[in-house]
């Protein structure tokens, strides 16, 4: 299955609609994961719910590097990506 990662990203801003202020939903492109998802429990839940909102799997292991150093903008290209491969 194939993503763009516009699609992608909105998916993931819809996770974060109800947990973070107008102000960090506004430039969500740009924002850190690893500032929005503080702690480990965190990050599984965002990869569960990326994966029933994408209808894949996604290998926390694959996605990793990009949920710590990237921001969400980069982390949709590099999902997108993945899905794309399968």
């Amino acid at each position: 299955m194939s993503m763009d990662p516009s699609a992608v990203l909105e998916r993931m801003r819809a996770y974060f609609e109800r947990k973070q202020p107008p102000e960090v939903l506004a430039t969500f492109g740009t924002q850190s994961p690893k500032a929005l998802l503080p702690d480990s429990l965190d990050v599984v839940d965002f990869i569960l719910y990326l994966e029933e909102a994408t209808g894949c799997e996604i290998d926390i292991n694959e996605v990793g590097e990009a949920l710590m150093n990237k921001n969400f903008n980069e982390l949709a290209e590099e999902v997108s990506r993945r899905l794309a491969g399968r």
